[in-house]
């Protein structure tokens, strides 16, 4: 199984620049930001290579205990916060 990277702020320039270099690396790609349409185009172009996406805002520490991804079974390898 690929190595997962999740990139916060994933909808935006820098984010969807970083997860576009992870994705054509061979990583998989969890996919974090408040832009749920955004999001949603990003992971239709990353295709396989996108996990989720998660509408989450990493700012907010409560809503991050309650996230979308906690309830799954995905293992995260490393992580990047592009939108804080």
């Amino acid at each position: 199984m690929a190595p997962v990277v999740m990139v916060s702020g994933a909808a935006g320039g820098i984010g969807g620049a970083t997860a576009r270099r992870f994705a054509s690396g061979g990583w998989g790609v969890a996919l974090a930001d408040r832009d749920a349409a955004g999001l949603a185009a990003l992971a239709g172009e990353l295709g396989e290579a996108g996990v989720g996406p998660f509408v989450l805002d990493v700012s907010d520490v409560a809503a991050c205990r309650i996230a979308p991804i906690t309830g799954t079974n995905l293992s995260i390898d490393f992580g990047l916060s592009a939108g804080v």
